[in-house]
């Protein structure tokens, strides 16, 4: 994806999206950008990139929450993003997200940020509860005690720690959750 016309060379870093959604009227694609830190909206008429939003948490001032996955509540009015690396789950107002506008630095427009276990890779909403899926679940755990995998050939003393890691579903009604969001 090409960064949007009219940005200054220092931003115009590539914008590998890492997920997309279309969303119920067919109007906006959204766009996660795990190497940007972000989300863009695409005027799907147009084919061009309206407005890009930071997914990082107020007063972050590195990089990495590496946005990894899209939902959008079934009225369009929320959309939902899986920050990978801050085990967190960033909620927007689609309404100021399809306003046309693209600024520099990018501008921080979440709502609030819901907390989750580690990595979250995947959403998915049905009604008002919106379901978020980890890749690493809650942790690793101590790897104390010879691997009980039947797969590996040699049972090592210590495991190794890919097979010691778990992934989580959570279920949380998203309507609840946003009343509780610092303001």
């Amino acid at each position: 994806m090409d960064p949007p016309a009219g940005t200054q060379r220092s931003d115009r870093a590539r914008f590998d999206p890492t997920d997309l959604l279309l969303g119920a009227d067919e109007k906006w694609l959204y766009v996660a950008l795990s190497n940007a830190d972000a989300v863009a909206v695409v005027d799907t008429a147009s084919g061009q990139v309206i407005h890009l939003s930071s997914t990082n948490l107020p007063g972050q001032q590195h990089a990495g929450t590496y946005p990894s996955a899209l939902a959008q509540s079934p009225d369009g009015m929320r959309l939902f993003v899986a920050d990978a690396s801050l085990n967190a789950v960033a909620m927007f107002d689609t309404a100021e997200l399809v306003k046309p506008g693209i600024a520099f630095p990018l501008p921080q427009e979440a709502l609030g940020f819901i907390p989750a276990d580690w990595y979250p890779s995947a959403l998915a909403v049905h009604g008002d509860d919106l379901l978020i899926a980890t890749a690493k679940g809650e942790s690793s755990g101590p790897d104390s005690g010879i691997s009980q995998l039947k797969s590996e050939r040699r049972h090592r003393e210590h495991p190794y720690i890919a097979t010691l890691m778990y992934g989580s579903l959570s279920r949380l009604n998203f309507r609840n959750a946003e009343k509780h969001l610092p303001n």
